[in-house]
């Protein structure tokens, strides 16, 4: 059947990624005022999924949101966190009470949600289905979410996100999780939300990963449950024993039977 030239092509408006509104205003994936502290403006890379790295110029936008959320509870929540994440971009040492923790881990999982936003329309989103909602209304991150917080060697921007599926508890029982790793100058987070399947949700349920001393690199602000003052014992990043890659593999499922190397 050949195609009608007079047809008129309906395109779905993209939604809001926080709420059910029409996407309708442009939302900064790198705030402005994190560009502004940073020394030098290096190319942002991204890896997300199964994408290819890209790279780009920091004053990059995604039309994601919808005004209200990006100039109301967006807005706010950046002049909320700028005191406290502002320093540490600046590799100046701070101590976060659980307060602080809450808002930075609110922030971060905000920016993930975002980032992924720019994946491709073809690729696999794991915050699609309404998971964003939470955070808008009642400042809640997804449940079965943690969120780690670390020292780049180096400053920068860099995100990379993957997915990651594994077996519960050895039996036959399919889980996923999508971990994300962001670089925001001397500041390292990740995120880790996982899904569970139904028999299993009300139970606690480890997710893989490589054994070291992540402790010493890392600090959990999500859930927070004490005080503590950041950088961490080590930096992560090239020439060290914690270098990026793998702070932000240590969530990969191995084969049955392999090890990971130390």
């Amino acid at each position: 059947m050949s195609e009608d030239p007079t047809a008129v092509k309906v395109v779905a408006k993209r939604k809001c990624l926080f709420c059910n509104e029409d996407a309708t205003s442009k939302e900064h994936v790198w705030p402005q005022w994190i560009l502004k502290l940073l020394p030098s403006r290096k190319p942002i890379r991204q890896r997300l999924g199964a994408g290819k790295e890209v790279t780009y110029a920091g004053d990059f936008k995604l039309k994601g949101v919808c005004s209200a959320c990006n100039n109301g509870w967006m807005s706010e929540l950046e002049t909320e966190v700028r005191p406290i994440l502002g320093p540490m971009v600046q590799d100046l040492s701070v101590q976060l009470d659980l307060e602080d923790q809450k808002k930075l881990a609110r922030w971060a999982f905000k920016t993930v949600i975002v980032l992924e936003g720019t994946k491709e329309r073809s690729m696999k989103r794991y915050f699609e289905s309404g998971l964003g909602p939470t955070l808008r209304t009642d400042g809640l991150i997804l449940g079965r979410t943690m969120i780690w917080i670390g020292r780049s060697s180096e400053s920068g921007l860099y995100a990379r996100a993957s997915d990651v599926r594994y077996n519960v508890d050895g039996q036959n029982l399919s889980a996923e999780a999508t971990v994300a790793t962001m670089v925001v100058g001397r500041v390292v987070l990740q995120v880790v939300s996982a899904v569970f399947p139904a028999e299993k949700d009300a139970e606690a349920v480890g997710i893989p990963l490589y054994v070291d001393n992540w402790e010493q690199v890392l600090a959990t602000i999500w859930p927070a449950s004490r005080v503590f003052t950041w950088p961490p014992m080590e930096s992560i990043g090239s020439g060290g024993r914690f270098p990026l890659d793998r702070v932000a593999d240590r969530w990969k499922v191995l084969p049955t039977g392999q090890t990971p190397r130390g």
